[in-house]
């Protein structure tokens, strides 16, 4: 891509969870490299809201904007319209494919749509017409994964999608090992220090399958205690914790 680019990237929240750090590596990244990056996000709720607004514009759906001397504030999409020359719209997730029609219409501009969820969680999170909104109005779609697809494939045209794998930054990851005291985490989190740890992590939720995990260490710990099972994000007081 060349150099001096406007993308709008589009995600659903400003959560600390997968989707949404993938693309704030991507973001920083592309400005990085010289592009000017731009966020909206549909929610204003998310604990990565100061992450993103200390890189990047950030701008939200349900709030309106001033724009010079009009009396009254713009609604978001017409604000930012009337801000930026965008050169391509990168929406991200099932969850933002509710918005595709309007930017579609207000933007008139390459869309490219970045989808990490397979049929429950199109389902759960996705629009009444998820399958057919995606393909109408979108540009590319970007698959995360040859399962993710394979799936879209059978609700529309699929020389529109591409997959390409996730990544994380492997570079901070490696750096935060470095510094990290194993010791004090063990006993911070009263984890064993003579056994073999196996871990998960995402919030609780059955797509995460934490049934399936409990169901794995059970059977493993019936054969040896060798090991240690630990899973990182469930709310005990949850319902799904509960259960």
């Amino acid at each position: 891509m060349s150099l001096n680019k406007t993308i709008l990237f589009v995600s659903h929240d400003v959560n600390r969870a997968g989707a949404q750090l993938f693309i704030f590596n991507v973001m920083l990244y592309l400005k990085e490299s010289g592009h000017k990056v731009i966020l909206l996000s549909k929610a204003t709720w998310g604990s990565m809201a100061a992450d993103f607004e200390s890189h990047f514009p950030v701008y939200y759906v349900e709030k309106k904007y001033k724009k010079g001397t009009f009396a009254g504030k713009l609604d978001c999409l017409t604000y930012l319209n009337a801000t930026y020359s965008f050169d391509l719209i990168y929406l991200n997730t099932i969850a933002s494919v509710d918005l595709l029609k309007a930017l579609k219409q207000i933007f008139s501009i390459p869309i490219y749509s970045h989808i990490h969820e397979l049929p429950y969680s199109i389902q759960q999170f996705g629009p009444e017409n998820a399958y057919s909104d995606l393909f109408k109005f979108s540009d590319k779609i970007i698959a995360c994964s040859q399962a993710v697809a394979e799936n879209l494939s059978k609700h529309g045209d699929a020389s529109k999608i591409t997959r390409v794998h996730s990544f994380v930054n492997n570079e901070s990851t490696l750096d935060r090992i470095a510094k990290t005291n194993t010791e004090e985490i063990l006993k911070k989190y009263n984890l064993p220090q003579n056994k073999k740890l196996i871990g998960a992590c995402g919030n609780a939720d059955w797509r995460k399958a934490p049934d399936v995990f409990v169901q794995i260490a059970n059977q493993v710990l019936n054969n040896s205690t060798a090991a240690h099972f630990v899973w990182i994000g469930i709310d005990l007081k949850s319902e799904i914790g509960i259960q």
